[in-house]
């Protein structure tokens, strides 16, 4: 069950950016209390009931963390290079910024600041947010989104 425990933290640490082994210690609590209140005359698998009630766990006390992107985002684990100030590439970057379309650089923008919630974790989830945001505040139609994300891809190659 220990392997289950920490495959689950595993997850749950990526998706909210919650250490790892605070992820874990939550979950084995869990599971502690899940054994103590299992009862098997409803059907389900010790495993199973373990394992839900870990996930749900690690699940709310990741929702209860809320950290931002700022804070669980370390600029010193960058390379060295990376973090000197190169005007070349910020004369660049300002450049490509500006050839982009209002959405598309508003999209860039909220991107960059750390602005998305801490559910969007990956790109595709910060994909589908942004699509939805777009969608429903912005009116704008399902070609035009998809628009602004090619045109985000060809300013990035």
């Amino acid at each position: 069950m220990n392997k289950l425990i920490q495959q689950q933290a595993w997850n749950a640490s990526r998706r909210t950016g919650v250490p790892q082994e605070e992820m874990a210690g939550v979950g084995h609590l869990a599971a502690m209390k899940a054994i103590q209140c299992y009862d098997p005359e409803k059907g389900m698998n010790l495993t199973s009931w373990v394992w839900r009630c870990a996930q749900q766990a690690m699940f709310n006390f990741g929702r209860k963390q809320d950290l931002s992107p700022a804070e669980w985002f370390d600029p010193d684990l960058l390379p060295s290079k990376h973090s000197e100030w190169q005007p070349d590439k910020a004369s660049i970057f300002k450049s490509t910024l500006d050839a982009l379309s209002n959405e598309a650089r508003w999209v860039v923008e909220l991107v960059l600041t750390g602005s998305l919630p801490r559910t969007c974790r990956t790109p595709r989830k910060a994909r589908g947010h942004l699509r939805k945001y777009m969608l429903k505040r912005m009116d704008l139609t399902h070609a035009r989104v998809w628009e602004v994300f090619a045109e985000i891809k060809e300013a990035l190659k």
